[in-house]
């Protein structure tokens, strides 16, 4: 009893004691399945630093696994577009607890490798990159046998490496790529992984493959063709789960592993135990506390910055229109912007130094010029003049009070979020740490996204303004639902008709539409926290969002050329 009188006693102080059990619990069995998730087959994880053909650099990590005695098979490991070696470490580590051992690269323009990637993928550029991993484990002098596995973009680099290094390779598993492509006679003993609803592939496609590697008119899904001793092993495997989680998913992690030791020993040795869901469930845990933590933080600085207490700006601007009605214009705005999408593209060819970067600020300037049209156009009232001193005047409105000390906060609270979220992620579930490169690109985006995000702030914290929460919580909750939808209403549509579309070039904006989803949501959740304790100043949660939103592009879309 006097433990809980204790945490009622002040808010801020009990959601800290909160977090940081919750950061203990998710971070303690993280740990062990990550480094220590079978005692009986022990390894060790250590950084390498490989090169390409064309002496690109390449960052990869080596799994080792300890008291080997004797040849063992080594696998090397490829992510898809976006990913990096850590986002495939479950699987890693499921591999190198089989005694094997095991090379996870990021491919050129990923992670923290050097180069450029082509938004196409083309060429054998990729190839290479996973052929330095081979060679690797050739100056191991003690692998024997070798095995190729990459998800999405990796997966097509491993069947062409694999076509390439034919009477080399052992086997090969494609996971979130079902293609036909390729001269199947020259990749031996073949697994194709997939969810079943995964964006890209659909269930006749990978039906399309199996007949053109077996031969077979009349073939079936999970069932295996062929024999390994004779090269000719083939089988489509799918489980529950889409295009971003199959890297994570245990039942087709389960199946890599049988394929491999069916490749590598004839047969499975010991029973399979698949520790990767208990890992991302952990991991799931350590970030809610972290990011938790993080809020409660942010409130002890806005308390620190503002010790009289905080203006509400947002309260002086124009009142034409109702929160409703302006939510209502900014979907609008949105539609307007998604038009613009395909136009705007060509015109910032090489605004971004990231993959799809012509996209990505196609995207804010097209939503900008909807929002600033809509705004300038239809919710003031009265003459042109007086429709443009409003909008300028609302602006500056939500500017005034504080400016230096809100824009301070947005960095700080950007920095401190980036670095909490970045000391859980990186060495457990994807490479964050920014190389100096990576740091220049954020700090050129951030100031490249600032007056477009400027204006979507000013127009998201008007319809904020006018809501009339009865405490803060529901005013934050609903805000973050009001502004998740209106980010999303377009897009949901458009990614429910190009889900496993026939072409898969089509089929590849649905895909984009689930990543684009998960970064609005995330950033609704975090910067209108930071606006509720920034003197309720655009500056401060504008300034938290290009840097915060440059963060994740660097971290998640991958140097490359626009091809």
């Amino acid at each position: 009893m006097q433990i809980v009188q204790y945490l009622k006693a002040d808010r801020k102080r009990a959601g800290a004691i909160i977090s940081i059990a919750c950061i203990a619990a998710g971070l303690v069995p993280l740990v062990v399945f990550t480094f220590f998730p079978d005692p009986a087959h022990p390894y060790s994880i250590a950084p390498v630093t490989l090169t390409s053909s064309d002496g690109t650099r390449i960052d990869a990590l080596v799994y080792t696994p300890a008291g080997a005695a004797g040849d063992v098979p080594g696998v090397v490991v490829g992510h898809g577009f976006t990913g990096n070696k850590r986002y495939m470490q479950p699987l890693s580590i499921e591999l190198a607890k089989r005694g094997w051992a095991v090379v996870a690269i990021d491919f050129r323009g990923h992670g923290s490798s050097g180069g450029h990637v082509e938004t196409s993928h083309s060429g054998t550029e990729l190839e290479d990159d996973l052929a330095a991993g081979l060679e690797y484990l050739a100056g191991l002098g003690n692998v024997d046998r070798l095995g190729l596995v990459g998800h999405s973009m990796g997966g097509r680099a491993a069947l062409g490496l694999a076509e390439r290094e034919y009477g080399r390779i052992n086997a090969t598993v494609s996971f979130g790529m079902v293609t036909t492509g390729h001269n199947f006679t020259r990749i031996p003993n073949l697994l194709m992984a997939v969810g079943q609803q995964d964006q890209l592939f659909t269930r006749e496609g990978e039906l399309a493959f199996l007949e053109a590697y077996t031969g077979f008119p009349d073939v079936a899904l999970n069932t295996r063709y062929g024999a390994f001793g004779t090269g000719d092993a083939c089988k489509v495997a799918t489980a529950r789960g889409e295009h971003l989680t199959e890297p994570l998913n245990a039942a087709l992690l389960e199946q890599m592993v049988v394929w491999f030791e069916n490749a590598f020993h004839g047969g499975v040795r010991w029973a399979v135990s698949v520790t990767a869901t208990s890992h991302s469930a952990s991991l799931l845990v350590a970030l809610a506390g972290t990011c938790s933590l993080v809020f409660v933080i942010i409130v002890y600085l806005s308390r620190a910055m503002w010790k009289g207490g905080q203006a509400r700006p947002g309260r002086d601007a124009p009142r034409e229109s109702s929160g409703a009605r302006l939510v209502g214009l900014a979907i609008v705005a949105h539609a307007v912007g998604a038009g613009l999408l395909l136009p705007m593209s060509t015109l910032f060819p090489d605004v971004l130094p990231v993959s799809m970067g012509h996209q990505l600020f196609a995207i804010l300037v097209g939503n900008a010029i909807g929002l600033l049209g809509i705004y300038y156009l239809l919710v003031p009232r009265g003459g042109a003049r007086q429709r443009m001193d409003g909008l300028a005047g609302a602006m500056r409105g939500m500017c005034k009070v504080t400016p230096w000390r809100s824009a301070l906060f947005g960095v700080l609270a950007a920095i401190l979020s980036a670095g909490a979220i970045t000391l859980v992620m990186d060495w457990s579930s994807t490479t964050t740490v920014l190389t100096a490169r990576e740091v220049g690109a954020v700090l050129g985006m951030a100031i490249a996204f600032f007056p477009f995000l400027l204006v979507k702030e000013f127009y998201y914290r008007s319809v904020q303004e006018r809501l009339a929460p009865t405490s803060r919580v529901m005013e934050y909750f609903k805000m973050v639902g009001i502004g998740s939808l209106v980010d999303n209403v377009v897009f949901v549509p458009i990614m429910a008709l190009t889900w496993q579309h026939s072409s898969t070039s089509v089929a590849f904006f649905a895909l984009s539409i689930t990543v684009i989803i998960a970064f609005s949501i995330i950033q609704q959740l975090m910067v209108t926290w930071v606006y509720m304790h920034s003197g309720r100043n655009i500056l401060g949660s504008t300034v938290f969002l290009c840097i915060f939103y440059a963060w994740m592009i660097v971290n998640f879309f991958p140097f490359g050329l626009n091809g």
